[in-house]
């Protein structure tokens, strides 16, 4: 793999560790909001319900901090699943954007077309890291593309039953 190659997977090696690094933080912060809020104590919601709702996230962002770590360090292990958080990732803001879309109530439109904005960041990861040089630098099995896409088809299947 030439220079040029290197450069940018360790770049998007960082772009998708740090990305895990704030999403982590993020649902760890609205998780801790809404516990804080009294809401549990008050019976409308259960501490199972808070972390069904916000399960993949915390998932996606814990596997995409180590998949962006090992992805800097060159590890087959780290590509396959900077590949399947950065599509995951992508494909969930999608699903955001469209939901949202039309939504009456929603005050700040801009805000749902940066989900899409953010999607396509992704998913333009997600192509970059199966471009051939990769592919040959890696050499991917079936098994490990076998395992991806179950990984990446579970994952969207909790995003869609759980939201």
């Amino acid at each position: 793999m030439n220079k040029t190659f290197t450069v940018i997977e360790k770049i998007i090696g960082c772009l998708i560790t740090v990305w895990g690094m704030v999403t982590l933080y993020s649902v760890t912060s609205i998780v801790y909001n809404v516990i804080s809020s009294g809401i549990v104590s008050s019976g409308n919601m259960s501490y199972l319900s808070i972390v069904a709702k916000n399960q993949l996230n915390i998932i996606l962002s814990i596997a995409a901090i180590f998949g962006g770590f090992y992805l800097i360090n060159g590890e087959k292990n780290g590509w396959l699943m900077s590949i399947v958080c950065s599509i995951v990732f992508g494909i969930s803001f999608f699903i955001s954007a469209t939901i949202n879309k039309n939504n009456v109530k929603q005050t700040d439109l801009f805000f749902y077309q940066s989900y899409s904005l953010t999607g396509i960041l992704l998913a333009a990861m997600a192509i970059i890291l199966l471009l051939k040089p990769f592919r040959l630098k890696y050499q991917p099995t079936k098994s490990n593309t076998k395992w991806a896409i179950i990984i990446i088809a579970l994952l969207l299947l909790d995003k869609v039953v759980f939201g």
